[in-house]
């Protein structure tokens, strides 16, 4: 995968990310970790509104700098 020919944040970027770790040979439990820790990231820079989400997000969630 060649990453400057994907858009960043898509969900299909990061579907594919995932593919390729676990075609990789990493266990799905790596791949699901790794995942969350995406979604933390996008869900805080929605917060801080450094990017372009339309939706706020969702009541109870809290960025990883309060974890």
């Amino acid at each position: 995968m060649q990453l400057t020919s994907v858009p960043p944040l898509r969900r299909t970027t990061l579907q594919t990310w995932i593919t390729d770790t676990l075609e990789a040979g990493r266990s799905p439990s790596t791949a699901r970790i790794r995942q969350q820790a995406v979604r933390r990231y996008a869900a805080c820079r929605c917060r801080r509104a450094a990017v372009g989400c339309g939706a706020p997000p969702k009541p109870g969630r809290r960025s990883p700098a309060d974890v």
